[in-house]
C-alpha cells in the first residue's frame, strides 16, 4: 500500500501544548484520518487528530483534556465503563483509517505523552525499530479467527444440561438411584467425547490456517458478555496473513465448521495489526 498525495494541512503542525493521545505510527508523510465520506475523524473526547512528523516517521495524536485522566478510576461505574468504550471505539476507528491507506504500527490503548515534543523524541529515539517494523508488518494484516461449539441440531429437545452441556438420557424409573449413578456416568461420558470433538476442532482450525499466515497468537477465550459468538468460545486467535492469503484462509477454516454437529467457525477482519506489534514505544504516560 502506498499513501496518497497529502494536502498541506494534513501535514505536520506546531505544537498546541499540553498532553497528547497517541494512536498510531507510520511512515511520513501521513494524512490526518478521515471517515468513509472523506471528513475528518475525531479522536478521543472529539478532539481533532493531527500528525507529528519527525524525519520519516509520523505519529497520528490529538490533544486530550487532563481532567479525563484523572478521573480515570473515580466515575461511577456506568459512566467509566462507557468512557472506556468510547476510548477503545475511538482508537480503533482513528487506527483503522490510517490502516486503510498504509502500515502502521497501533499504540496501546490509552498511550499518552506529556506533550507533542515528547512524541518527537519518541520517534526520534525509535527510529530504527520504528522502520524496522513498518519493514516487517507490510502487506501483512490480523486475521481474527474463533471456533465455538454448541449443542449438536439433533439433540434439540433432549434433556440437556444449561450451558450447552451434552444431553443425558432419562433416567430409568425401576431404580431410582441406579437411575441417578448411571446418569451421571453418562454426563461425564458425553462431556468428555464433548470435549474431544472441542479440541479437535481447534486443532484443526489450527492447522488449516497456519499454511496460509506467517504468525499467530492465541488470546483468552471469550466469557461472559464478551462472548457474543453462537455457543461456548473454545478458540480466540489472531493470524497475521498477507493480504493476498486472504480468502485461502478464509475458505481453509470455514470449511471445518457444521453448525448441525455444533461446530462453528467465525473469521473476522483484516484489521491493523495489534497482535503483532513488537514494544518500540519509549516512555509514555
Amino acid at each position: 500500500m502506498t499513501t496518497a498525495p497529502l494536502p498541506d494541512d494534513d501535514l505536520d503542525t506546531p505544537d498546541t501544548g499540553g498532553p497528547v493521545y497517541l494512536y498510531a505510527v507510520t511512515r511520513a508523510p501521513a494524512r490526518a484520518p478521515r471517515d468513509e465520506t472523506g471528513e475528518p475523524l475525531a479522536g478521543v473526547a472529539d478532539a481533532a487528530v493531527r500528525v507529528v512528523a519527525s524525519d520519516r516517521i509520523a505519529a497520528l495524536v490529538s490533544p486530550v483534556d487532563p481532567r479525563h485522566l484523572e478521573m480515570v478510576g473515580q466515575r461511577p461505574q456506568e459512566a467509566e465503563l462507557a468512557w472506556l468504550e468510547h476510548v477503545a471505539r475511538t482508537h480503533n476507528a482513528v487506527v483503522e483509517s490510517a490502516f486503510r491507506e498504509t502500515t502502521v504500527l497501533p499504540m496501546r490503548i490509552a498511550t499518552v505523552h506529556p506533550a507533542e515534543e515528547s512524541v518527537r523524541a519518541f520517534l526520534r529515539e525509535s527510529a530504527d525499530a520504528i522502520h524496522a517494523e513498518l519493514a516487517r508488518l507490510d502487506g501483512l494484516v490480523e486475521v481474527g479467527v474463533k471456533a465455538y461449539r454448541t449443542a449438536p441440531a439433533a439433540a434439540a429437545g433432549t434433556d440437556a444440561e444449561p450451558s450447552g452441556n451434552p444431553p443425558v438420557a432419562a433416567p430409568r424409573p425401576d431404580s431410582p438411584g441406579r437411575a441417578y449413578l448411571e446418569a451421571r456416568r453418562a454426563r461425564r461420558r458425553a462431556r468428555a467425547d464433548a470435549d474431544r470433538d472441542a479440541a479437535a476442532l481447534v486443532r484443526s482450525v489450527r492447522e488449516a490456517a497456519a499454511p496460509h499466515a506467517v504468525d499467530q497468537r492465541a488470546h483468552r477465550l471469550q466469557t461472559g458478555e464478551l462472548a457474543a459468538g453462537p455457543g461456548e468460545n473454545i478458540a480466540n486467535d489472531a493470524w497475521l496473513v498477507p493480504r493476498a492469503a486472504l480468502l485461502e484462509l478464509h475458505a481453509a477454516v470455514t470449511v471445518l465448521a457444521d453448525p448441525a454437529a455444533g461446530r462453528h467457525v467465525e473469521v473476522t477482519g483484516p484489521w491493523a495489526p495489534y497482535s503483532f506489534v513488537r514494544p518500540v514505544t519509549a516512555d509514555a504516560g
